[in-house]
């Protein structure tokens, strides 16, 4: 005899949820409100079983609050080594099969055998299994298993027992044990009263197996439902709602099998099943046929299902064909951008063939601190560019940088000699040299003595630190000036300018298609994206410096690397020497490092005091003495200007179940 065999209907928590509610009785048609069309999803003869839901024990909830409030307080005054580190905190736990022996009575009970394989990462202490309770439907015979180990039903909580409790409308089973990051497998078992209805024409079974209430998939399910006696498989009906994919067929015997490879979390598993009503001479009776009803019910599920089933396929169809052509465009138009990007490249990127190399060292037209900061950082005004024209203006006359003993205060109220800086103001100097100082040079001459220092002529660093408003205002305008003015040097060129701007272009294009992709063909489309925003980035380095560009970069480049060997040598000499004060001003927007420049500073000669008629030392000029000083003016004036230019502390190197009623369940593991 050929087996009969059924694909699982895909149900609705919704109407899942709905079913729920009904109690064992008689069919009673679903409410429709009037003039409303009648519903495709016509409420069935609720099934018999357990219905679990997840439930957290109400002691526990009511300590919940408390144990939170607690905790950290908790884990501060435990030692180092025993706080748990995050690895060890987390946990989380898999179902990986989930095998139920079901055998039917002939007084309509079900003997229900679950056993569920975990997989646990982490410390758990136990599982619970929750069953509804509702009219007609009642539990016995319940029992605990793990491999041959029977447990004991004790309200104690120690591994190797369980308790069963009535919680609200369920009936809830937890078991004890201890467990970590190990797999076990427990065997529930139970017996369903009333499980099959009697009826005129047929014996109803109509049980939700596994029900929406675990927050956990199971990988692997597979349930088997018995007759009370073997009998053909022509004389059995059954239907099974759940995922389209699962799937169902009867033996010889009469014995029901359904698989289903994942069960997703929140999702039930049941069966409806017409059997003879003779098998069943001990169940309960409800007056009156349901065979034909039911068969026109599954029927209009199991057309409506087969209408999901072939729209999902055909869905899947479409998607496929959309991924395919979303890897064709993607790649083609990934390549494309790529090529163009590369052809700008060729054409406004190639760095250009400066033959001459001029000396390093700064000399009496030198740009600026600042100009070189944009030069050598890719048109980047740092922070730092504030500090070194401040002393490039005290260099040139236009201050006088004068060293003062503080005292500060220290731990516990303790007084200790520290170092200030007051900037004095030249004035006279400002009116009559005007003509040699550069837009933003005038700018941040104007900001310090007249805004910030309200006319006075004397500034001290430390004041700065109670001016960061408008240090926050002025610093990011005095950067775009000084950007506008260097662009006039044409130290980049302007072709390869207009290359970055087009290879920008070329990459937001390819990010505006990758998302028109992905949003019609799928994941293939990312590749556009990324692509896109790579090539945006490598168009920022696309600005080329043009010759005279070129040749100052190698010429800065070249004091950068005096600089490095003197501070890590004997100290400076020759060309360094003679216009050392310069030097180490420019040193500090070439990265050349506070502690180089430190140690540079130490290795100067007493001679070389003639060198800094612009810094007033506190006492008299020593190598060692100036370096502190010098060290301590860049960190002040770093510190002072830092939370507004971005500068630092100075230089630096770098279902509901588908047929209502019972059945189904829920659970999980603590």
């Amino acid at each position: 005899m050929r087996p009969a065999c059924r694909r699982v209907r895909h149900g609705d928590a919704r109407r899942a949820a709905r079913r729920g509610s009904i109690r064992l009785g008689p069919r009673l048609p679903s409410p429709v409100p009037a003039g409303s069309p009648p519903s495709p999803w016509p409420t069935p003869v609720p099934p018999a079983g357990p219905r679990p839901a997840l439930r957290p024990a109400p002691a526990a909830a009511r300590r919940l609050p408390l144990l939170c409030a607690l905790l950290p307080a908790l884990l501060l005054a435990l030692p180092p080594a025993l706080r748990p580190s995050g690895a060890a905190a987390a946990k989380d736990y898999a179902i990986t099969a989930l095998e139920i022996d079901a055998r039917l009575a002939p007084d309509g009970g079900l003997e229900v055998s679950e056993t569920r394989a975990f997989d646990f990462d982490g410390s758990f202490r136990h599982v619970h299994r929750t069953l509804p309770l509702r009219e007609g439907v009642g539990y016995d015979q319940i029992s605990v298993a793990e491999g041959g180990r029977e447990y004991d039903e004790a309200p104690s909580g120690e591994p190797g027992t369980f308790r069963v409790s009535r919680i609200g409308d369920e009936l809830e089973i937890r078991w004890h044990f201890r467990a970590r990051d190990e797999a076990r497998s427990f065997t529930v078992r139970y017996r369903v009263r009333g499980a099959v209805q009697l009826r005129d024409d047929a014996a109803v079974l109509y049980y939700q197996f596994v029900g929406p209430g675990w927050s956990r998939s199971s990988r692997s399910v597979e349930v088997r439902v018995h007759p009370p006696a073997p009998l053909p498989a022509e004389e059995i009906r059954q239907w099974w709602h759940g995922p389209l994919w699962a799937s169902s067929a009867i033996d010889s015997g009469g014995t029901i099998v359904a698989r289903c490879r994942l069960l997703p979390a929140r999702t039930f598993l049941e069966a409806r099943v017409l059997y003879p009503p003779a098998l069943f001479p001990g169940a309960p009776a409800v007056p009156g046929p349901a065979r034909e009803q039911i068969l026109a019910e599954e029927a209009r599920w199991a057309e409506a299902a087969d209408r999901r089933r072939e729209g999902a396929a055909r869905a899947r169809e479409e998607r496929r064909a959309r991924a395919r052509a979303g890897r064709l465009v993607s790649l083609l138009l990934g390549t494309a951008g790529a090529f163009a990007w590369l052809l700008l490249y060729q054409r406004f990127g190639r760095r250009l063939d400066a033959a001459w190399s001029p000396p390093h060292g700064a000399t009496g037209e030198d740009p600026g601190p600042a100009f070189v900061d944009y030069l050598m950082h890719g048109r980047q005004v740092g922070g730092m560019s504030l500090v070194a024209t401040i002393l490039d203006l005290a260099r040139r006359g236009f201050l006088v940088v004068r060293e003062q003993k503080v005292e500060e205060r220290g731990l516990l109220g303790s007084q200790r000699a520290g170092r200030d800086h007051v900037l004095e103001f030249r004035r006279d100097r400002r009116r009559e040299d005007a003509a040699r100082l550069r837009p933003h040079e005038e700018e941040l001459l104007r900001f310090l003595s007249d805004e910030l220092g309200r006319g006075r002529e004397r500034l001290s660093l430390t004041e700065l630190k109670g001016k960061q408003r408008a240090l926050a205002a002025f610093v990011p305008r005095w950067r775009k000036q000084v950007a506008a003015e260097a662009g006039e040097l044409r130290y980049f060129d302007p072709d390869s300018l207009r290359g970055m701007s087009l290879g920008i272009a070329v990459g937001l294009v390819m990010i505006v298609l990758g998302v028109g992709v992905t949003i019609l063909c799928g994941p293939w489309g990312l590749i556009l994206p990324a692509a896109g925003t790579i090539v945006c980035l490598l168009s920022l380095a696309m600005p080329r410096r043009s010759p005279g560009g070129e040749h100052e970069y190698r010429r800065w480049s070249a004091l950068r690397e005096a600089l490095k060997s003197a501070a890590a040598g004997a100290g400076p000499s020759g060309d360094l020497l003679a216009r050392i004060d310069a030097n180490m001003i420019y040193g500090l927007v070439l990265g050349v490092g506070a502690k180089r420049l430190r140690a540079l500073a130490a290795a100067l000669p007493a001679a070389s005091q003639s060198s800094f008629p612009w810094y007033a030392a506190h006492g008299s000029f020593s190598g060692a003495g100036f370096a502190d000083g010098f060290s301590s003016l860049v960190a002040t004036a770093g510190a002072s200007l830092g939370g507004a230019a971005g500068s630092g502390g100075g230089a630096s190197d770098g279902g509901g179940g588908g047929g209502g009623g019972a059945g189904g369940g829920g659970g999980g593991a603590g």
